[in-house]
């Protein structure tokens, strides 16, 4: 069933629904693959940073793909020439290249066999091939592959993938290949718990109780997937549909009851794929994203309701999708202390055991981010645990884990900012997701633990242990 995005997306209301933040220095980050990370190893090291940044190029273009596709261009050779003169390992041809080859590492040159220009390339190039197939409908990221092989005349022409012995091969075998360079954050929960309705690339918009004159309680009531029109919308649980239709603020919108009094609902779509009545699974798609209803921009809003009352939908997913992504009631009080300082400034030297405080010399109160992990510890161990003040010093007080790591334990960061040490920190919430203290000029937010900002910096979960 299709419902055409034909409602014109209003400016945002004081209602209690969710909006998305869009652009600014303040504001929430607009689209980047913050879903899409790379799994730690399985690509040479001179091809992480250079995939990992041109994955910002668009959305469809993941770097899982960029990694699959070099994988079936070149195999990571860099002095690669194919007998039709294609050179380097995304195999441009001189024509090509002429039209899409950048100097990303800024030596001055442009050079197909370098990895950072070859990939930044690629990705410019295939970003602009599923601009000129997105009119041919059907799956867009199939027939942009397609014509980085065949060629976009001969795609655009026959709109279709060509059976010429080799690009209908072509395209599943590096859509096959993805899973082994997708990052474990980000595949979907295999346990029977509930999944992310989410399962692509996303941005991170308003979060669960931030606060906010948009929303007529003050607080935003769910969470926001931030997500381009016509993005697969899956259901998060088992259930039974209980509305599919116009939701007034909330544009088109579906709710699924799944027992127990847990709601679960997703607003602001774009076309319907289930009926009132209808039973659903887990990971089945109900919808594709939209800007319907009264938004600021294109997402997804996701609202969990628990006997009528709204809770975080990060937190549910996370202790729901099974033992081996459950909280403890330790690190359930830990991330609720840190979730309650969410939208307190970045204050480098602020923040104490108690709550947020000025540096010295400011009148600024907020925290730092190894102040915001130290105060969380401290304050839902009702004094217990106290970890050290600075993020290097809280890596060697922490424990090394095997496995993905658990609600509650710390991720730290190399960014280079000191050399050599662990100096950034936040708490893993599940899912994907930690709360942390950014930097100077942000506040406490909620992120993907590989998001863009830190994406190409080492990272490492460890564990509090008393």
């Amino acid at each position: 069933m299709k419902v055409l995005a034909g409602v014109v997306a209003f400016c945002a209301l004081a209602i209690g629904f969710a909006a998305v933040v869009l652009g600014g220095p303040e504001q929430q980050p607009a689209l980047v693959n913050y879903g899409q990370g790379l799994r730690p190893g399985s690509v040479p090291a001179e091809f992480v940073g250079p995939i990992l940044a041109a994955a910002q190029t668009c959305p469809e273009v993941t770097a899982p793909l960029l990694a699959a596709q070099i994988e079936a261009e070149s195999n990571f050779k860099v002095d690669v020439v194919s007998n039709r003169g294609a050179v380097g390992p995304a195999q441009f041809m001189p024509g090509t290249w002429v039209m899409y080859g950048v100097d990303a590492n800024g030596d001055g040159k442009k050079d197909p066999r370098d990895p950072a220009d070859a990939v930044a390339a690629q990705a410019r190039y295939m970003c602009r091939l599923v601009d000129l197939v997105r009119p041919l409908g059907g799956v867009t990221i199939d027939f942009a592959l397609a014509a980085y092989n065949a060629g976009e005349g001969r795609i655009l022409g026959c709109k279709c993938i060509p059976r010429n012995g080799q690009t209908e091969f072509y395209v599943p075998k590096i859509k096959a290949a993805m899973a082994k360079y997708t990052s474990a954050d980000d595949v979907t929960a295999a346990s029977g718990g509930w999944i992310k309705p989410i399962a692509s690339a996303y941005g991170v918009g308003a979060v669960f109780h931030q606060a906010g004159r948009l929303w007529s309680l003050g607080w935003h009531t769910g969470y926001d997937y931030v997500v381009p029109i016509g993005t697969d919308i899956l259901a998060t649980y088992n259930g039974t549909v209980t509305s599919a239709s116009w939701g007034g603020a909330y544009g088109w919108h579906i709710v699924i009851d799944h027992g127990s009094g847990i709601q679960s609902t997703y607003s602001h779509l774009s076309e319907l794929g289930v009926h009132t009545g209808d039973k659903v699974q887990t990971g089945q798609r109900i919808a594709r994203s939209g800007n319907t209803g009264n938004t600021t921009g294109p997402h997804l809003h996701f609202e969990i309701k628990v006997n009528g009352s709204f809770v975080d939908p990060v937190s549910w997913l996370a202790s729901h999708a099974g033992t081996a992504d459950s909280p403890t009631d330790a690190a359930a009080a830990v991330i609720d202390a840190a979730r309650k300082q969410l939208g307190v400034p970045y204050v480098f030297g602020g923040g104490s055991l108690t709550g947020p405080s000025p540096a010295v010399g400011s009148g600024l109160a907020g925290f730092d981010c190894s102040s915001l992990t130290r105060y969380a510890w401290y304050t839902a161990t009702a004094g217990d645990i106290e970890l050290p003040r600075v993020a290097d010093d809280q890596y060697g007080a922490t424990q090394p884990i095997t496995g993905a790591p658990l609600p509650g334990d710390l991720i730290f960061y190399k960014t280079g900012r000191l050399s050599g040490r662990w100096d950034h920190v936040g708490i893993y919430l599940g899912a994907g997701q930690m709360i942390h203290a950014p930097r100077p000029g942000k506040h406490v937010e909620i992120v993907a633990v590989g998001h863009g900002y830190y994406q190409t910096t080492p990272h490492e979960a460890r564990r509090v242990t008393k």
